[in-house]
């Protein structure tokens, strides 16, 4: 009997010891991950500087407000305001996972446009920047608004379809067309050297044919109105080239 009991409480020690041991490696786990991760959220210096010099935007969320600071300054006897709101914000790059940045946003009460004052989950788009002690922070260029604009955008297709059918599909299409030859078109030749009157000239011409043959159909209604369209476009291109 005395030898179970001997047995049992050796075989109880053990296992507490060994339940210990799994938490304390659990826990070492735990703080190395916390610690790795700290490690990841700056920036590194290097790849900071590049985009600071080549003034890339990041796209950002805020995650936590942490100053809010007010200054007070005289212009022709009028009292301006500044507000600087310090924050932190994680970025949303795919390039950089998991990093924290600090950055700021200055409303200057002397600008007639001002916009709101930021709080957290915002999504903002960031300049890489260094503040006046050489520290890395991101100087905010303005709101993300890329979701609402999809949310508008959609309502918008979803009401065209409803009131309009087959025809406002048509239109949705020209939009599309129209909307794309700008980026696909006129923005690549532009910036390969091509002049913007001539590129200008080719996308309005592009556009007017798709839109209409598009939504109204070959027909006579339609040729007449491209070449009113064309006209207009014609003249505006020789305005130009004279002025």
């Amino acid at each position: 009997m005395k030898s179970r009991d001997k047995q049992n409480q050796q075989n109880k020690r053990n296992k507490r010891k060994q339940i210990f041991m799994i938490l304390f490696i659990f826990v070492s786990l735990f703080f190395s991950a916390c610690a790795s991760d700290e490690g990841d959220q700056t920036f590194p210096e290097q790849e900071f500087q590049q985009l600071a010099d080549n003034g890339d935007v990041l796209k950002a969320q805020i995650t936590r407000i942490t100053d809010f600071e007010t200054n007070t300054y005289t212009v022709s006897d009028m009292e301006q305001t500044t507000n600087i709101i310090s924050f932190e914000a994680r970025i949303l790059e795919k390039e950089f996972p998991d990093t924290v940045l600090n950055g700021r946003q200055t409303l200057d009460s002397m600008f007639g446009y001002q916009e709101k004052t930021v709080e957290e989950g915002d999504r903002i788009f960031l300049y890489p920047v260094y503040d006046e002690n050489g520290n890395q922070i991101g100087e905010m260029a303005g709101y993300d608004r890329t979701r609402a604009i999809l949310v508008l955008a959609l309502v918008f297709a979803l009401v065209l379809l409803a009131f309009s059918g087959m025809k406002g599909l048509r239109a949705l299409v020209a939009l599309l067309v129209s909307v794309g030859s700008i980026f696909v078109v006129f923005i690549p030749l532009v910036l390969n050297g091509h002049s913007p009157i001539y590129v200008s000239l080719l996308v309005c011409i592009i556009n007017i044919a798709v839109t209409l043959v598009l939504v109204y159909g070959l027909n006579i209604k339609t040729f007449s109105a491209a070449g009113g369209c064309l006209i207009g476009v014609a003249i505006a291109g020789i305005i130009t080239f004279i002025m």
